[in-house]
């Protein structure tokens, strides 16, 4: 139950109410088999909370658990009926962590529907149709929240959806994504654009990912060199943060990158090394780093890029003119190289056609 106040002064709290070993909850109210099939299957890879504070989300979720229709428990539980109850405990621990009492919209969570028809889940494998309705298991694939109040830090509990491979939770309130230093490895498109990311360092860990979406994450200060282990990385989106310095070889092992959105930072330096991302010359097809204060002119690697097809650098400081070189640029759409001060043809609309 809820602890009562201390009575001791506020002198000698700290020293005589820091506990040693959290209290424990009574198991004694749940079916025993039921408790036993989420030790066995659970219990050592979940946070610890879920036994040792009522107000947990882990807590939360495990007495939602306890009491869901859905989840086969047994002493002799099969790999499918597992990975069920791994699956929902996972997804109710996520819901209580981010608030899912305040969600704007959250048909079916916490039901005991099968959790591929709760709303934002799929489990669809691509170009399957069927959401998991009148089938086997069907482990979960993608989470899409969108827009829905999500306040807090991911669990990781989130981790135990080891089939996850893309989390699209665009403009929300989710501080912490610490739980990915974890994984898990099977993410490759991850958004988490408009949250107040407190800390990006954990995300570089997620080294299947295809595509990252950071717009607008409270990112600042140098980029990580740490991100060049998304070697596999097709599509990075960083733009309106506030990060800075010079970009020399953050992208020198990123050979596989189609897409760089760096707009609206503080980069500093040239083009010429932030364009050093390994043979990314031959994937590269959009290139946007408008409203940054680089310098330089436009370099001689640029013309290598056989696959690009936009190349914007406003509101920047380049200096020079357009080189004739530009033309080997066969693939060329749209050159945006306006408000530029010091740089031939930089005023005016800036486009242009590479062909």
């Amino acid at each position: 139950g809820k602890k009562e106040p201390s009575s001791l002064s506020p002198s000698c709290a700290p020293l005589m109410m820091t506990p040693t070993v959290a209290p424990t909850i009574s198991m004694s109210q749940f079916d025993p088999i039921k408790v036993e099939a989420f030790k066995q299957h659970i219990a050592s890879r979940s946070n610890k909370a879920w036994y040792q504070d009522e107000w947990s989300p882990q807590h939360r979720a495990f007495v939602w658990l306890m009491q869901d229709e859905t989840t086969q428990f047994s002493d002799t539980m099969t790999k499918e009926d597992s990975e069920r109850l791994t699956t929902r405990y996972s997804l109710a621990v996520f819901y209580f962590a981010l608030g899912g009492n305040k969600w704007v919209k959250k048909n079916y969570w916490l039901s005991n529907k099968e959790h591929c028809l709760w709303q934002f889940i799929d489990c669809r494998v691509t170009g399957e149709g069927n959401n998991g309705e009148d089938s086997p298991f069907k482990p979960v694939r993608g989470i899409e929240i969108e827009h829905n109040n999500m306040i807090g830090a991911l669990p990781n509990e989130l981790m135990f959806l080891s089939k996850l491979d893309h989390f699209y939770v665009w403009d929300n309130s989710i501080e912490s994504v610490e739980a990915f230093a974890k994984g898990p490895d099977s993410l490759k498109w991850l958004d988490l654009s408009k949250n107040p990311l407190q800390s990006h360092k954990s995300l570089f860990r997620l080294t299947n990912l295809e595509k990252l979406n950071l717009y607008d994450t409270g990112f600042d200060g140098p980029l990580p060199v740490e991100i060049q282990n998304l070697r596999k990385l097709k599509e990075l989106n960083l733009s309106d943060n506030q990060l800075s310095g010079t970009l020399s070889n953050q992208f020198q092992k990123m050979s596989k990158l189609e897409s760089i959105d760096l707009d609206d930072n503080k980069f500093e330096g040239n083009l010429d090394d932030i364009l050093n991302c390994g043979t990314c010359n031959n994937t590269l097809i959009s290139f946007s780093s408008a409203d940054n204060p680089l310098s330089g002119s436009l370099p001689e690697r640029l013309f290598g890029f056989s696959a690009l097809k936009k190349f914007s650098v406003s509101k920047s400081k380049l200096t020079g003119t357009i080189p004739s070189g530009i033309g080997k640029l066969a693939a060329l759409e749209k050159l945006d190289l306006a408000y530029n001060d010091n740089f031939s043809n930089g005023n005016g609309n800036g486009n242009g056609n590479g062909n």
